[in-house]
C-alpha cells in the first residue's frame, strides 16, 4: 500500500483486526476582494483516465476549501502550508490559525471492509494581495486536476 510507505497513513492491529490511521487536515480559506469576504471552496475533479470524455465529480458540498493528509514527518501547521502551496500554487507568508481538532473512527470509502481512525485538524486561512487570483485555482497531478472557485 504507497499510502504506507510514503507516510500518508499507518496500520495496526488491534483486537486481531486491522486498522488504518489517518491524520489530516482541513483548512477553510477566506480572501476579501471587491468589498466582500469570499469563500474558497473545491468545486471538480477531473480524471485523467485516456478516454475522450473524462470522468468528473462534483466537490461543491465539501466542508472545507481544502483537505489533505499530514505525513508522517510534518506536523499540522507544516501541511497547512504545504497544502496551499501544492494544491493552489501560492506562496509566501501563510495567514492562518487553529481552529479545532477531533477524531472519527469509520470505515474508509477508498477502503471498504477497512475501519479507519481520523484525526482531523481543522484550521482558518485567508490570503491576501497576490496570493488572491480571482479566477479559479487548479492542482494538477497525473491522475487529475482538481478546480477550486470563490463562492
Amino acid at each position: 500500500m504507497s499510502e504506507v510507505e510514503n507516510g500518508d497513513c499507518e496500520l495496526v492491529i488491534e483486537g486481531g483486526q486491522p486498522i488504518r490511521r489517518v491524520h489530516f487536515i482541513n483548512i477553510s480559506i477566506t480572501a476579501e476582494f471587491d468589498g466582500e469576504v469570499h469563500n474558497l471552496i473545491e468545486d471538480r475533479q477531473v480524471f485523467n483516465e485516456g478516454r475522450s470524455n473524462e470522468r468528473t465529480r462534483k466537490r461543491r458540498d465539501l466542508n472545507g476549501s481544502v483537505k489533505e493528509k499530514i505525513h508522517s514527518s510534518e506536523d499540522p501547521e507544516d501541511a497547512v502550508v504545504r497544502a496551499i502551496e501544492e494544491e493552489l500554487g501560492v506562496g509566501g507568508d501563510i495567514d492562518y490559525e487553529s481552529d479545532y481538532s477531533e477524531d472519527m473512527d469509520k470505515e474508509s470509502p477508498s477502503f471498504p471492509g477497512l475501519r479507519t481512525q481520523y484525526r482531523a485538524h481543522y484550521f482558518k486561512a485567508e490570503l491576501k494581495g497576490d496570493q488572491i487570483r480571482r479566477e479559479r485555482y487548479k492542482e494538477v497531478q497525473s491522475d487529475k486536476i482538481t478546480y477550486f472557485v470563490w463562492d
